[in-house]
């Protein structure tokens, strides 16, 4: 029996090289650093941040959850941490940013079903060649001396870059 890579490899795509999985081992970044998960390093911070949502809203797509225990949370977590594909990591120290640069690829209509709901997944894409174009601009926009002692920027990611982005409406 042959897996699907194998078969596309050897009918379609007979150049394709298997890409290797990443290291799973701590990531630095330079305002956030992902660390594989590990329940029970993770689990109770990470159950804190869910908890927040009391309607278990964070979960509807999710074929599990919401968790009333925190024993209950940390056994998912170990069981589901253990996969290498897809892998899980942990952020730490982590700040939000905006996806932008990426072009509009398309909408899959009614793309998850869980717990009753159902809803659309939108997907974006960069290509290596468009990130070569677009890195000066990010490199900038995040550079240490973009941001003041308070830790926000000082100006934002030029129009050029933050307008890569194009949805269904063009806007």
């Amino acid at each position: 029996i042959l897996d699907l890579s194998t078969i596309l490899r050897r009918c379609y795509l007979r150049n394709l090289e298997a890409t290797p999985l990443p290291p799973h081992g701590v990531i630095e970044g330079r305002w956030a650093r992902l660390e594989p998960l590990d329940a029970e390093k993770h689990a109770a911070s990470i159950y804190r941040g869910v908890r927040m949502d009391p309607e278990g809203r964070n979960w509807t797509y999710s074929p599990a959850g919401p968790f009333s225990e925190l024993e209950d949370f940390s056994a998912w977590l170990e069981a589901t941490s253990m996969s290498e594909i897809p892998m899980w990591f942990a952020i730490i120290d982590g700040l939000r940013r905006e996806a932008l640069g990426f072009s509009f690829e398309g909408i899959f209509r009614q793309h998850w079903v869980y717990n009753g709901r159902n809803r659309d997944t939108a997907w974006y894409s960069m290509i290596d060649t468009e990130w070569a174009a677009l890195r000066p601009a990010f490199d900038a926009w995040l550079a240490p001396a973009n941001f003041d002692d308070d830790g926000m920027q000082r100006s934002r990611l030029p129009g050029a870059v933050r307008g890569g982005a194009k949805t269904p409406t063009g806007t």
